[in-house]
C-alpha cells in the first residue's frame, strides 16, 4: 500500500509541475509585450493561452474521473457536495483577485466603470459561457475558464448519475460531449451554454474523462506504444510549426493539445523525467499555480499602470518584465501562505469537533 501511495504521490507532483509549465505559458501568452522574446517564443505568444487553458481543462476531466466517477455513481453524492467540494478549493482566491482588479479599476476609472450586473455574474462565477454572450469574460478576465469549468463540472455530475448502471452509456456520454465541444469552437452560434469558449471546455474536459477511461482500460498494457505514437505526433506538430506558418499549420488547437496533454501525462510517470518534476524548488513553485493564475492579471494591470504613471516603458525594457514575473513569484507565494495557515485553522477546529 506505502508503495503505491509513493508512486502516486509521485505522479500528482509532476502533474503539478505541469500545471506550472502551462500556467508560465498562459502568464507570457498575457504579458508578453512584443517588444522582446517575441520572435524567439513565437509558439508560446501565438498558442501559449490556448495550450495553457486547454491542458487545464484536459487535467481537470483526468482528475475528476480519477477521483469522483464512482463516488458520484455508487454513493449518491449530492450534486450541492460535489461542486462545493470542487469550488471552495479557489473561490475565495478568485474572489480576491476579483476585488484586487475592480478596485484598481475603480481608483483608476471611478465607480462608473464597474457593471453591478457583471459584478454579479462574476460572484457567481456564470459570466463566460453559461447565459451571457461567449465574449464576456469576469473582470479577473483569465477567470473565464472558471465559469467553464463550473459547467463542466455540472454536465460530468448529471452523466455520472445516468450512466451510473452502464459504463458503455457513460463513454458514449463522455464522447459526445467532447466532440459537440469541436463542433462548437468551430460554429460560433449564439446559443447559452452553447457558445465557443464552452465549446473548448467540453472538448478538453471530456477528452480528459475519455483519456482516463482509455487509460485505465486499455493503456495499461502498452504505455510504450502509446507513448511513442503520441510523442511522435507531438514532434510533428512542433516542426511543422517551425517550419510552416502557425496559423496555416494549426488546424485545431483542441485536439493538438489533447495529444499534448496525453503525452505529458505520460511522461510524467517515467522514472528519468519524475525526479525533476518532484525536485523540492520544483515543487514548491508548482503548488503556487492557482495563485500565479489568478493573480497575474490584476498584478499586470496594477505594474503596468504604475510604470506608466512614471513615465517609463514597460515594453522596452526587459528588466521591468523580470522584475514583474519575479514580483508575481513572491505575490504569489506570500498568498499561499496565508491560505494554508487559513486552512490549517479550519481543519484543526473540525478535528476538535469531531
Amino acid at each position: 500500500m506505502t508503495m503505491n501511495n509513493n508512486k502516486e504521490n509521485g505522479i500528482i507532483l509532476s502533474w503539478n509541475a505541469l500545471r506550472l509549465i502551462f500556467i508560465l505559458c498562459i502568464v507570457y501568452f498575457h504579458t508578453h509585450s512584443g517588444a522582446f522574446w517575441s520572435d524567439k517564443l513565437k509558439f508560446i505568444t501565438e498558442y501559449g493561452g490556448y495550450l495553457g487553458n486547454y491542458f487545464f481543462f484536459f487535467i481537470s476531466g483526468v482528475l475528476i474521473s480519477r477521483k469522483w466517477k464512482n463516488k458520484i455513481a455508487d454513493e449518491n453524492v449530492s450534486p450541492w457536495k460535489f461542486l462545493f467540494s470542487r469550488i471552495k478549493r479557489f473561490y475565495p482566491l478568485y474572489i480576491f483577485s476579483e476585488l484586487v482588479i475592480i478596485s484598481w479599476m475603480i481608483i483608476n476609472s471611478g465607480i462608473g466603470s464597474i457593471s453591478i450586473t457583471q459584478v454579479l455574474t462574476d460572484i457567481f462565477l456564470v459570466t463566460n459561457g453559461w447565459i451571457m454572450t461567449y465574449n464576456i469574460t469576469p473582470y479577473n478576465m483569465p477567470a473565464w475558464f472558471l465559469c467553464v469549468l463550473v459547467l463542466c463540472y455540472v454536465f460530468y455530475y448529471v452523466i455520472c448519475r445516468l450512466s451510473r448502471k452502464s459504463n458503455t452509456l457513460y463513454l458514449l456520454l463522455i464522447a459526445f460531449m467532447c466532440l459537440l465541444g469541436l463542433f462548437l469552437r468551430r460554429a460560433n452560434l449564439a446559443i447559452p451554454f452553447m457558445y465557443r469558449t464552452t465549446g473548448e471546455g467540453y472538448a478538453c474536459f471530456f477528452a480528459g474523462t475519455v483519456f482516463y477511461r482509455f487509460w485505465e482500460v486499455y493503456v495499461k498494457d502498452h504505455e510504450k506504444a502509446f507513448c511513442f505514437v503520441s510523442l511522435g505526433v507531438l514532434a510533428a506538430i512542433i516542426a511543422g510549426t517551425v517550419l510552416l506558418s502557425p496559423k496555416v499549420f494549426w488546424a485545431d488547437e483542441a485536439v493538438i493539445v489533447i495529444l499534448i496533454s496525453a503525452s505529458c501525462l505520460y511522461l510524467t510517470k517515467t522514472k528519468k523525467i519524475q525526479p525533476f518534476f518532484e525536485n523540492k524548488a520544483v515543487s514548491f513553485i508548482s503548488n503556487l499555480s492557482m495563485e500565479i493564475f489568478l493573480m497575474h492579471i490584476p498584478l499586470w494591470v496594477i505594474y503596468r499602470d504604475v510604470i506608466r504613471i512614471n513615465g517609463l516603458v514597460l515594453n522596452e525594457n526587459v528588466i521591468y518584465y523580470i522584475a514583474y514575473l519575479l514580483l508575481l513569484l513572491v505575490i504569489s507565494a506570500l498568498i499561499h501562505l496565508v491560505r494554508e495557515i487559513i486552512k490549517e485553522k479550519a481543519q484543526r477546529k473540525e478535528s476538535r469537533q469531531a
